[in-house]
């Protein structure tokens, strides 16, 4: 994940700098004082000096500060917990590595439980986490936030503030909005006075109800006032008209730079975020790092965003202004400055901020270039709220044009859990292929092999048919994620046709994506492979496996993603075996759900991913559930090979819950979930007493829980009724014996 995002981190946890003339607000400074151990929310519209009242409250705190300004690619749930994890982790003497991408909300639950010593976190612009699955980060972090620390979130508002109730109970929260932030009459005098101003009491009561206290206006108006003292007469009754403040900046403000500096500013002012090397690169000077510093250090609305004069930004009204006065005066430059600043961010590591210039210069075909360039790694990792903003710049029309939009499609179709959709897309792209029975010689061979991947990954028909296609693009794609899928699709349908080279493909498939970083495809990778050596009955392995994958999903993405479905398949019979019905129920129906999503495509998805759910709810003593799967299963293996070993296992699997439920049907009565856990133990040769030893409970307890066992299956011995529950399902494996 690092090398993703990792030029931006450079510069977001400084926070802003402390600037000269601050009106303090310390009418405030007891919520701050309150908040320890809880969340201090500090919502407001722009320009209520939000981050600069906070920035006061920290810089007294004698706890350790981190302060994270957030982007819009922290709507990204994996983006979002790599950055959180990393801010925090120097804290801790452990050094947690969240590098790996192993699973980040699982690391930042950790540091945020149990810290060396207390922290302030603080979340500036949260206005931007607008995703269900960083909102849920946000809700984790709050949950766990331990009692000598503080959250404070800063922005225009909170999405998904439906937790918000639940939390003002613990860990409590505390809201500074607008009206607390506005400033009051004596604020405004203050501020007035800061700029050389001696108002009367009238200016200044007219001033603050024009404006309302917002602190942004407010001095801009002040400046406007100011003016006076040059013999400009201003109307008190139109400061409150934002034209006019704009005309003040571009007649007055504007005037008073050299033509160098108002070039300068205005090139800079579709930048966003810039340093003096990059504003060199893009604009083509010499001096960008003094002009800045010189251009900061006065105050002239750029904002240092960390204490070494290195990284700034532009004050939000100045940058709309000078950007739409250069877009005006000189388009041409305007999309040279555009292209220029996203061939930069692409080179130095950071796609999102390359392809935000692009669109913003209104080059597609650059635009296209750069989201195909990145967008197989963003989806091998499961960032798929990045990839469908940065498809939003696209028309329609575009991407019915471009058979590698359409890839990019299929894929996020196949992340958010619409398969006949993916499947539609991806056939589009395999109507357009060129045949390639070698090594690719140009673009068009590789999105033609790339076509084939999804195709056979998604086609709906035999597997034997899809065999050869996934074959043919394993062997000629060049490493990474798309061979990687490739070779899951030729593994997973070989084990369909009864292959035997199928595991070892499986366990290639692993390796594969394990060495492109390609997480979502490793965890569907390493739950396929565990699903298969466990009908082959190595369960042990299995186990391992499905741990690795449920691992590499601890994140709401593992949650919400459909792909998720086998991992969540077999973790769920692993559960069940181990005595967790609960997970084990809950697993089974969240991977049944979203196997329904992929009903029509994918059937080697399906097949798989149905059979330990089968096996689970044998388990569980939910025979019904069994019958029901067992026929789902049977209607997707109707065009496959019935004579390979995968069959028979099916057919054997189908005996068994017929079994069962002929059992189910005549039975009156239930065995309870610590019935169920005593049934497993009775064909070993365990006493009673040592049965009572494992399950951590008393001899007693066992004697009256099998007396209702015996009751129930209308047996009177052990014996039979060790017989009885395999009959009816509820034996599978005998625990091991030591």
């Amino acid at each position: 994940m690092s090398d993703l995002v990792a030029i931006r981190d450079h510069a977001r946890f400084s926070g802003p700098t402390m600037r000269s003339g601050v009106v303090e607000r310390s009418r405030l400074d007891d919520r701050y004082a309150s908040a320890t151990g809880r969340v201090l929310r500090v919502l407001a519209p722009a320009g209520y000096g939000k981050s600069t009242q906070v920035l006061r409250w920290v810089v007294h705190d004698e706890r350790k500060v981190r302060w994270l300004d957030l982007e819009r690619i922290d709507n990204d749930p994996l983006v979002l917990a790599h950055v959180v994890a990393n801010g925090l982790a120097d804290r801790r003497r452990d050094n947690v590595d969240t590098a790996g991408g192993g699973a980040p909300f699982a690391d930042v639950s950790q540091l945020i439980a149990y810290p060396d010593e207390p922290f302030v976190l603080v979340m500036d612009d949260i206005h931007h986490i607008v995703s269900d699955e960083s909102a849920e980060l946000i809700d984790l972090i709050i949950d766990r936030l331990s009692p000598d620390s503080t959250l404070v979130l800063i922005g225009r508002s909170q999405h998904h503030v439906g937790t918000i109730a639940r939390h003002r109970l613990h860990p409590g929260v505390i809201d500074v909005t607008a009206d607390d932030l506005a400033f009051d009459i004596a604020e405004t005098e203050e501020m007035l006075t800061s700029l050389g101003l001696q108002p009367d009491i009238d200016v200044i009561t007219s001033i603050v109800e024009q404006f309302e206290g917002w602190p942004a206006g407010l001095r801009l108006a002040g400046q406007v006032l100011a003016t006076r003292r040059a013999g400009v007469d201003v109307s008190l009754n139109k400061l409150g008209d934002l034209a006019h403040v704009t005309d003040y900046l571009t007649q007055e403000w504007f005037a008073t730079l050299d033509a160098a500096d108002q070039t300068f500013l205005a090139e800079v002012g579709g930048l966003r975020r810039f340093t003096g090397p990059q504003c060199d690169a893009i604009l083509g000077r010499h001096d960008s790092a003094s002009t800045l510093r010189r251009l900061c250090r006065d105050e002239l609305m750029l904002i240092g965003l960390d204490q070494h004069d290195e990284w700034y930004r532009m004050h939000a009204v100045l940058s709309r202004w000078l950007s739409g006065q250069l877009r005006d005066t000189d388009p041409d430059r305007w999309r040279e400055i555009q292209v220029a600043a996203a061939a930069w961010w692409s080179a130095e590591g950071d796609p999102d901020l390359a392809i935000e210039h692009a669109a913003a210069a209104g080059d597609v075909d650059l635009l296209e270039a750069l989201v195909l360039q990145h967008c197989a790694p963003y989806a091998a990792r499961g960032m798929y709220r990045t990839l469908e903003r940065w498809m939003e710049h696209f028309t329609e029309q575009r991407v019915r044009n471009s058979m590698a939009l359409k890839q990019v499609n299929a894929v996020l179709n196949v992340g958010f859990g619409n398969g006949e959709r993916a499947l539609s897309w991806t056939r589009l792209c395999r109507a357009e292929r060129v045949p390639v029975d070698g090594s690719p010689s140009s673009i068009d061979d590789i999105l033609s092999l790339q076509a084939d991947a999804l195709f056979a990954t998604l086609e709906h028909r035999p597997a034997c048919e899809l065999v050869p296609i996934a074959r043919n693009a394993y062997a000629n794609l060049p490493p990474g994620e798309w061979r990687a899928l490739a070779c899951l699709a030729l593994g997973a349908n070989g084990y369909l046709c009864g292959h035997d080279d199928a595991i070892d493909l499986l366990r290639e498939a692993l390796f594969e994506n394990e060495i492109a970083h390609a997480t979502t495809l490793q965890a569907t990778a390493a739950a396929t492979l565990a699903i298969v050596l466990d009908l082959e009955g190595s369960a042990d392995e299995a186990a391992e496996l499905s741990r690795r994958a449920n691992c590499l999903l601890s994140t709401p993405l593992g949650k919400d993603a459909s792909a998720t479905a086998v991992s969540l398949a077999i973790a769920s019979l692993v559960d069940a075996r181990s005595g967790r019905h609960a997970d084990g129920i809950t697993r089974r129906d969240a991977a049944r759900s979203k196997l329904a999503n992929f009903d029509r495509s994918a059937p080697w998805f399906g097949i798989l991913g149905l059979i330990p759910l089968i096996r689970t709810s044998l388990l569980l003593d939910d025979a019904p559930t069994a019958l029901e799967l067992v026929r789902e299963l049977e209607r997707k293996i109707e065009i496959q090979d019935r004579t390979t070993p995968l069959a028979r296992h099916i057919e054997q699997l189908r005996c068994t819950v017929q079994a069962a439920n002929d059992v189910y049907s005549d039975r009156s009565w239930g065995l309870t979930a610590a019935e169920l856990r005593v049934v497993q133990y009775l064909p070993t040769n365990l006493s009673l007493a040592d049965i009572a030893g494992r399950l951590y409970v008393s001899r007693n307890t066992v004697k009256s829980q099998v007396a209702a066992i015996y009751r129930k299956l209308g047996t009177t011995s052990r014996t039979d009724a060790v017989v009885r529950a395999r009959t009816a399902g509820l034996v599978t494996e005998t625990p091991k014996v030591t």
